[in-house]
């Protein structure tokens, strides 16, 4: 039997945004959308659509709410971007080649902040690949082609800087969707002075140190093991050498991919899949030797998400989409508040690190509606934003 799903907003209005005059990066949305039978409503959502109609891939939403309040992380594919560029920000051409640049835009559908491949020293016929907000609110990652898009390396980015390290040295997939969990106190230096690779592939220890301020640093990655993508992990502080993870036992043969730390960097939640349409989330400790735990069936793309009141409250993220993993509908119609494209949930969890099997966490209560649309980019830290993307872009005001 399912379990009993209690809604946290029971119904939502509907709000269409469009702005042509950019002055904040959460301006106040503008009804667009009106109906002769409004929905009743204790409450409402505002859809900010991001770059119009066109597709866009890998959205994140920022961790940063100082300096990208409401705001998503997104790349871009070939043809000219419907996005509105502030006067003063040099370099951003309309026109874009598929994963040519980062891109971070705020609820008026302007570019807030930006990083093309050339940045990062790489020819034009190199590209960017799954980029993700990391833990810590001042950094991103994502993955840098070199040989003709034959080898992947995994980056960090300090946006407030754009310094960049190279945490991988070209021995990843342009599938590895990587993420890196950073100790929340450490000071950014910046230096790369002297980078070295260990014979791992991976930098090292001292190299990390340089650049963060602190070796406390963790990477998750998925690797394409010949004929299916595993997961491994690398902790820092303890060597570069990678730690595969064990696979679902009940599922040798998915896919493994999108791994996310959790904030304290002892859990991941993941994708295991084997089409567009069969997608689990499971759940994991970030150590040698743990067995992942299914999560939630039928369900795609988790996240973490902690309490904004109180941090001791974790939940995970995730979304039932019954049409598949692509979503192509129209998520500014009203009409798909039914649900019917897909609905993002939240699940309490109870979490017990080096614990085995199912005394290492628990789900407290019963999952609840976030909202009824299918979200895929996760939760702001402070609870006033969602975003997706595949195959268009939103972000959701709550």
């Amino acid at each position: 039997m399912k379990p009993f799903i209690r809604l946290i907003f029971p119904a939502f209005v509907l709000i269409f945004q469009f702005c042509d005059i950019v002055t904040s990066p959460s301006p106040e949305p503008l009804p667009f959308f009106t109906s002769d039978t409004p929905i009743q409503s204790t409450g409402s959502i505002r859809v900010f659509p991001i770059n119009g109609t066109r597709q866009i891939c890998n959205p994140s939403i920022s961790m940063d709410t100082v300096n990208f309040k409401g705001c998503m992380l997104w790349l871009n594919f070939s043809g000219e971007l419907a996005v509105k560029v502030l006067p003063d920000m040099s370099g951003f051409d309309l026109y874009a080649e598929q994963h040519d640049r980062l891109i971070i835009s705020d609820t008026s559908n302007t570019v807030r902040w930006f990083m093309g491949r050339e940045e990062f020293g790489a020819p034009e016929y190199e590209e960017l690949q799954d980029p993700e907000w990391t833990t810590h609110p001042h950094y991103i990652n994502c993955l840098l082609s070199s040989q003709v898009r034959k080898n992947w390396s995994c980056v960090a980015v300090h946006t407030l800087s754009k310094k960049f390290l190279r945490m991988s040295n070209e021995n990843l997939d342009e599938t590895s969707t990587p993420h890196i969990w950073i100790n929340e106190n450490s000071a950014f230096i910046g230096d790369t002075s002297a980078i070295r690779f260990d014979s791992t592939g991976f930098v090292s220890k001292e190299s990390v140190l340089s650049f963060f301020g602190t070796s406390d640093v963790k990477l998750v990655f998925s690797k394409n093991d010949g004929a299916r993508l595993s997961l491994y992990y690398v902790d820092f502080n303890i060597s570069s050498s990678p730690v595969q993870l064990q696979r679902p036992a009940d599922k040798p043969l998915y896919d493994l991919e999108s791994a996310l730390i959790s904030p304290d960097g002892k859990w991941i939640v993941f994708n295991a899949y084997s089409s567009n349409t069969d997608y689990h989330c499971y759940i994991q400790e970030l150590r040698p030797g743990s067995k992942p735990m299914l999560f939630q069936s039928n369900a795609m793309d988790p996240h973490w998400w902690y309490h904004p009141a109180n941090r001791s409250e974790v939940y995970v993220i995730y979304s039932v989409i019954p049409g598949g993993y692509i979503v192509t509908q129209n998520l500014s119609d009203p009409t798909f508040l039914s649900g019917s494209a897909g609905i993002t949930y939240r699940q309490a969890v109870t979490l017990h690190a080096g614990y085995s099997g199912i005394a290492s966490f628990s789900r407290t209560g019963f999952p609840e509606e976030i909202v009824r649309l299918p979200l895929k980019g996760g939760w702001a830290p402070d609870g006033a934003y969602l975003c997706t993307g595949y195959d268009r872009a939103y972000l959701i005001g709550l």
